[in-house]
């Protein structure tokens, strides 16, 4: 927030990058709901894989182009400590933007191959 209050000094604007999943987004709308110079926050939720809706239980929707603001404390949301276990970080774990078919086409969810 002290680097988005820099930039408002100077008439600059923010738009977090967010590409890591529920958590990532949740932290990131907070930080946006604070930031009176936020152009735009950056979602890619649609994109993740099944099993990362289930580790949170709140998932902001996105309509007409603003999006859901939880209004509980802390970040909105709770962990699912039962499913996070199921997943445990490896290295391998990406996001595949340049994986070919990742991008939406046609209003659909890209089919990835998992592997």
């Amino acid at each position: 927030r002290q680097v988005a209050a820099m930039a408002d000094a100077h008439y600059g604007v923010v738009a977090p990058h967010n590409a890591q999943g529920p958590i990532s987004t949740a932290t990131c709308i907070q930080i946006s709901a604070a930031c009176p110079n936020l152009l735009v926050q950056e979602i890619f939720d649609e994109y993740n894989v099944e099993w990362e809706r289930e580790i949170v239980d709140f998932h902001s929707e996105v309509i007409d182009g603003r999006i859901t603001i939880p209004n509980r404390p802390g970040l909105g949301v709770e962990l699912n400590w039962k499913e996070l276990e199921k997943h445990p970080y490896e290295i391998s774990n990406f996001l595949p933007l340049f994986a070919p078919g990742w991008e939406r086409r046609e209003g659909e969810r890209p089919q990835l191959d998992p592997e």
